[in-house]
């Protein structure tokens, strides 16, 4: 626990599960659907379970600390432990939360010093192009052109999912990535830039 003189120090603040309220409304009108769905599911999972009852300038660089250990340790499905990109997903969003109450209400962010996990990177083993070629003799022919798209332009599975021919241009060779479909919602994201060449 932190001297009383300390304590008295620091000013009077929100409540975590309020001021992260606040926060996400104040920012929800910049984030696709899938991450505002996404970012609930963090709160009301991890992050108020823990902090929700404490106010924001009470909370500690330790229990910052503790609350990532225990995500080592959650159990997820057969697995013990959240993997680290996970772990990085849910520490996100604290991490901004903590920084704008610190800003707002002037006091020294516990955040500082807390690095991301670091993340092993993927072994990759993709398809030969014999066997491409071999899955695409034997696709059923409804799932062809899909499955071409997939094999030979590298979109991911949300950009070739939303895909519509307006976004094809046969003259020019390009297909422009400009909307998502995710949970069956079709997403502008602000960022899709993207042009990739038709093979």
């Amino acid at each position: 626990p932190m001297p009383a003189s300390t304590v008295t120090m620091l000013p009077t603040t929100p409540l975590f599960k309020e001021f992260s309220e606040e926060w996400y409304l104040e920012n929800e009108i910049g984030w696709k659907r899938s991450y505002r769905a996404t970012l609930k599911v963090t709160f009301n999972k991890y992050l108020k379970p823990i902090f929700g009852e404490k106010e924001v300038s009470r909370i500690t660089k330790g229990e910052i600390l503790k609350f990532r250990s225990t995500l080592a340790k959650v159990q997820n499905g057969t697995k013990e432990g959240l993997s680290p990109d996970r772990i990085n997903h849910i520490m996100t969003p604290l991490r901004m939360i903590l920084n704008e109450a610190a800003d707002r209400y002037n006091f020294n962010t516990p955040y500082v010093g807390v690095k991301q996990l670091k993340i092993r990177r993927s072994d990759i083993d993709p398809f030969s192009l014999d066997e491409v070629n071999l899955i695409l003799t034997n696709v059923r022919a409804d799932f062809r052109n899909y499955y071409t798209v997939r094999f030979f332009t590298g979109m991911r599975t949300a950009e070739v999912d939303g895909l519509q021919w307006k976004y094809v241009d046969f003259e020019k060779g390009l297909i422009s990535v400009r909307e998502t479909l995710v949970n069956s919602f079709i997403e502008t994201p602000k960022t899709i830039e993207s042009v990739r060449d038709i093979i």
